[in-house]
């Protein structure tokens, strides 16, 4: 891909993903086409699943991109969210783009083709710099995950804290489990509040009243003077 701006650049390790709906640039590659922080746009949205954790970006900045080469080839204006983070990546072009350049994704051939004025252009990839890039991104994305999961496993409130049916049964802490004082305390409160109210919540379906029953029942969309009908058996390899 050619990015222009003062110059033309050759921007080379850019992911395609038709899923994501935000076109990233990281601020190593941003820094490397000489452009500035004053020239971004502020932004307070954060963006959330680059390895699992919550990313605030650096701004948002508009730039005109050119995909392939003359004569095939589309210039088109891209938002991209400047994002301060390691990836082996330098782009991250997203559904946005592919979009204004109505572009036909073959993800089985890791390539895409879209519409110019002289014919259909297509943009391949390279297998080698494709692996080369997927590998560090599992490494990053299993570490931060595992990081996390401890951390969200002591956070978690479970209901068995306020059940009545519950409230016999010790806690059982695993061991390696780390709480802090602070949090502890505050959990205690907030199981404190819980059961004092607890007479709000309902345990059973019994327990529930003033509900009409055709909310809780389910109803199926038949036509009741339609015919049943049998299928015929149909045999299935073993």
């Amino acid at each position: 891909m050619t990015y222009k701006q003062a110059n033309n650049y050759i921007v080379k390790k850019v992911y395609v993903d038709p899923m994501s709906s935000v076109d990233v640039m990281y601020l190593k590659n941003f820094e490397s086409l000489k452009l500035i922080k004053g020239q971004l746009t502020p932004i307070r949205t954060p963006l959330v699943g680059f390895g699992g954790h919550v990313v605030h970006p650096e701004g948002m900045i508009t730039l005109m991109m050119t995909v392939r080469r003359h004569p095939r080839c589309r210039t088109v204006p891209v938002n991209f969210v400047v994002v301060k983070a390691d990836f082996p990546y330098n782009m991250l072009m997203n559904r946005p783009t592919l979009n204004a350049l109505r572009a036909i994704n073959f993800m089985y051939y890791l390539s895409f083709k879209f519409f110019t004025l002289t014919g259909i252009a297509e943009v391949g990839n390279d297998v080698c710099a494709a692996r080369e890039c997927y590998l560090p991104t599992l490494q990053t994305a299993s570490a931060s995950t595992s990081g996390q999961s401890s951390e969200r496993r002591s956070n978690i409130l479970s209901i068995d804290c306020i059940d009545p049916r519950q409230t016999e049964k010790s806690k059982r802490l695993e061991i390696g489990d780390e709480v802090e004082d602070i949090l502890l305390d505050l959990r205690r409160q907030m199981v404190d509040l819980l059961r004092g109210y607890r007479d709000v919540f309902a345990w059973a379906a019994d327990e529930v009243q003033g509900v009409p029953h055709h909310l809780m029942m389910h109803e199926l969309n038949v036509d009741l003077q339609a015919h049943p009908v049998k299928q015929k058996k149909r045999h299935f390899n073993p």
